[in-house]
Parts: C-alpha cells; structure tokens; sequence
C-alpha cells in the first residue's frame, strides 16, 4: 500500500489529512519558507486530538543546512522538548560546508530520537548533498529511518530518475519519500516511474485575512497583500483519490 503524508502549519491541515486517512502529518510553521519548527502548542494539539503518524519538523531559520553552534543549540532544546509529546517523529537536516552529510549532529541527533522511541527522519537538505549516493550511504550508517527528496531536483518528477534508482539500490535499508510539487495530476506518474512507496505534499492553498494591509502592509506576498497559506481540502482530496486508485 503506498503511504502518503501532507506537511501542514495548522491545526485544521492536520485534521484534513486525518479525516482522508493521509498515513502521516509533517508539522511545520512557516510552509513559505520551506518548513520551519512549529510551536509547542501546535504540535501538542495535533499530538493529543488526531489519530495520525505525527511527525514534527526541527528547523530553526530559512536557507541552508549549516548551523551555526547557538542554532544547534536550540534545536537541541527543542528536540528534547519534541521528544517528549505524543508523536512519532522527528524532521531534521544537517550539513558540512562541503555540502556533505554532518556525521557528528545527525549521529546525535539519531541516537536522541531512537531513545524517545520515535523515528529519525533526515529531509530535503539531501538534496543538496554533492553525492546522493555517499549521503544515503552515511544515513543507512547512522540509522537514519527515512529520507524525504526529491531526486536533488526542483520537483520529484524532476528528479525522477535519482528517485528511482535510490530506491531500487537503497529502499530496502532506509525508507525513501517523494516530495516536492507532488499532486493529483502527477502522483500516478512519479510512483510508475520511481517504485516509492510514500509520497509528500503539501496540498496548499491560500487564505485571506484583511487585517494585514491598512495603514502598513504584513503581506507574505507582494502581489496577495492579504493572503497566507493553508492546506486544500479538495487539494488533499484528490491527490489521496489517485495514491488509493494506485494501489
């Protein structure tokens, strides 16, 4: 059966996903910039309200992967806090200036989550590793439990080919996710093509709040003064429809 997974910001995301029987939740704050860690608050309502695998991002700023001591600081004050709730998971990505797999942060990391007795899952910094072959090879290493990429291309079906070969040589030894621009339209060919057997997306969608453009403008973005992100119940809807008429 393929698994599927929508990342979400919000509460009512999560219970989408839940209601149309999605396998997992990835919670984030800040889907605009990529994913960024959620409040405690959030993750504890999902955690105590929503019978779904719940997996929670660790992700302190936008951009790279390489952190500066301080910021892994925090972000190992917030694992420990994370690895207390009711979830399943933890998302998380470190890398060396060289573009390679942070060995010393994701062992510690690994062994910190295994111990809370959750899953260690390692996401899209993968893709800018200079070697996918050698960074899988060092997460298989670290006992990493699953990978979210995109084949190191903009979108899955982009990357297709990597995706298919990763998991042809490696799926067996770590379980591998496509995400990145999956929907209804394209799911059916990206699983054809690569042999995964679990798919991410996101389903979004936006929102307005006229509250953000009177006298100053918190516009997200410049061209929808007043729009922000949300998850797409039709979105969801359609993309679980084609994952289910796959299997």
């Amino acid at each position: 059966m393929i698994k599927s997974e929508i990342c979400v910001e919000s509460y009512a995301g999560a219970k989408i996903a839940s209601e149309l029987a999605y396998t997992s939740v990835e919670i984030n704050a800040a889907l605009d910039l990529g994913g960024l860690t959620p409040s405690f608050g959030l993750v504890r309502l999902i955690a105590d309200n929503l019978q779904i695998e719940k997996n929670c991002m660790l992700r302190p700023r936008a951009g790279g992967f390489f952190y500066s001591e301080s910021e892994y600081a925090s972000m190992l004050a917030d694992l420990h806090i994370f690895c207390k709730e009711n979830i399943d998971g933890i998302v998380f990505g470190f890398l060396t200036e060289d573009f390679e797999v942070d060995e010393k942060r994701t062992k510690e990391f690994v062994e910190l989550i295994h111990q809370a007795g959750k899953k260690a899952i390692f996401h899209r910094a993968f893709d800018n590793t200079k070697d996918a072959a050698a960074a899988i090879k060092t997460l298989i290493a670290l006992k990493v439990d699953r990978l979210l990429t995109s084949g190191q291309s903009e979108t899955a079906l982009q990357g297709a080919d990597l995706l298919a070969s990763l998991q042809a040589k490696y799926g067996k030894q770590i379980e591998i996710v496509a995400g990145a621009g999956v929907k209804a339209s394209n799911a059916k060919s990206l699983l054809e093509k690569t042999h995964v057997q679990y798919l991410h997306a996101s389903c979004k969608s936006t929102k307005s709040d006229p509250t953000s453009n009177l006298h100053v403008s918190y516009a997200v973005y410049p061209n929808a003064p007043t729009s922000y992100i949300c998850t797409d119940y039709q979105l969801a809807k359609e993309l679980k429809v084609v994952i289910a008429s796959f299997d």
